[in-house]
């Protein structure tokens, strides 16, 4: 293809180093005719031979942290439960399927992503406002990291305020991992909150709300459409929500909310505290490294972001096997029951598509639960006290929120 034509195709920016790359590699000749075959064949190898390279690192990298051979892994947060695992993080600890898992798994709902009552805001400032991101330092107070100088920060800059590491913050602040398996919760139990309260270490109810004494700009329920949208919203009375023990005071706590227990599981034999301790340890690990500047520090940041994904994987609900053409009928008469479709790959080979029980898949969806709610906790204490005291939150993304920089000291 001659070198003009190819050019048309090309980003202006890159037409030089597009041509002076086609004549290194021999794919131009000075006739300035491309083998684009060539050229092609030649990108693919060298993006192959760079992605090899970084999974040699990368598996290097996470034998070196975790002791573990990425090989037979299929993904990050498969690898980051191999590694709790190996921790006993999950010791004593029950994955549960069936009837249980599908009315546990209704309490877990991730973070609020909403403008503030779900309108429309616009926010009017001057030419000097700056836009800055900032984190919220872990432990006591709220230490800021902003790279921008305080001069160019006035007081009407919309601020994105930050949670740094919501989820294992999470995980090191809630009491532990329940062990043991669910039990259903009596009449008796769930007319006395006082028993849901005191008694078990962890417990997941169907309420009805009889009344609330406080909406909130940023309510704490949702309620989904038909269409699938999750509407935050304070009108609840009347309506039933699935919640666990952490979302379910904290519903007391911050709007006032009055309620009876249709039905539930509870929990109580118990917590495994391991995760305080490993998932603490992850964290300041990780800042040891990046203070250092090694690159280990991604691995502890990978590790840690995907350290709950497998709690609450949903059913896998068809595999995929390639058979053998003359061996096709003998395998479709066997397994006919459970066969969805199959296809024809080539003369010798067909992929068959099967469908897989979900009553025997497994989750740990209750500890899922536990953590989505105690992260959503971390964000009401902060948010709803940001209400009480006059200062205006625009808009939160699940671990972030949008404010006046002078609610904010620098």
């Amino acid at each position: 293809i001659p070198l003009n034509e190819c050019r048309k195709h090309v980003k202006y920016g890159l037409r030089k180093a597009f041509a002076i790359n086609a004549r290194k590699i021999g794919a131009m000749g000075d006739d300035l005719m491309v083998d684009m075959k060539l050229y092609t064949l030649h990108y693919c190898k060298q993006d192959t031979l760079i992605l090899a390279q970084a999974f040699i690192k990368f598996r290097k990298q996470i034998l070196e942290v975790c002791k573990i051979d990425i090989i037979p892994l299929v993904s990050l947060p498969q690898l980051s439960d191999d590694f709790l695992k190996s921790k006993g993080v999950y010791t004593g600890c029950y994955a549960i399927s069936g009837i249980a898992q599908d009315f546990i798994r209704r309490c877990c709902v991730g973070g609020r992503v909403m403008t503030n009552a779900n309108q429309k805001w616009h926010i009017k400032v001057d030419k000097q406002t700056t836009l800055v991101k900032t984190n919220v330092g872990r432990g006591s107070g709220c230490s800021l990291d902003t790279k921008l100088p305080e001069s160019n920060i006035n007081a009407g800059a919309i601020m994105d305020f930050d949670a740094v590491s919501l989820y294992p913050s999470a995980m090191s602040m809630m009491p532990g991992y329940v062990m043991g398996l669910p039990k259903v919760l009596s009449k008796d139990q769930m007319d006395n909150f006082d028993t849901l309260k005191q008694s078990f270490d962890a417990y997941y109810v169907e309420i009805e709300v009889t009344s609330h004494t406080q909406d909130r700009e940023f309510p704490l329920l949702s309620i989904k459409s038909k269409a699938g949208i999750r509407n935050f919203t304070n009108e609840i009375d009347g309506e039933r929500f699935y919640l666990d023990n952490i979302a379910l005071e904290d519903l007391i706590e911050f709007q006032g909310v009055e309620f009876k227990v249709i039905r539930g599981y509870y929990y109580d034999d118990g917590l495994n505290t391991k995760i305080n301790e490993v998932i603490t340890f992850m964290f300041n690990e990780r800042l040891r490294l990046k203070k250092e500047g090694n690159n280990l520090q991604n691995v502890y940041k990978l590790l840690m972001n995907a350290s709950y994904g497998k709690l609450i994987q949903k059913a896998i609900k068809s595999s995929k096997k390639f058979i053998e053409a003359d061996q096709l009928r003998k395998y479709v008469g066997r397994n006919h029951k459970f066969i969805d479709s199959y296809t024809k790959v080539n003369d010798n080979l067909y992929a068959v598509k099967e469908n897989k029980s979900t009553i025997t898949h497994f989750t740990a969806c209750h500890l899922a639960a536990n953590i989505l709610s105690m992260s959503k906790r971390l964000m009401n204490r902060v948010m709803c006290l940001a209400e009480d005291t006059d200062i205006k939150i625009y808009y939160q993304d699940t671990d972030s929120m949008h404010l006046h920089a002078s609610a904010i000291p620098l």
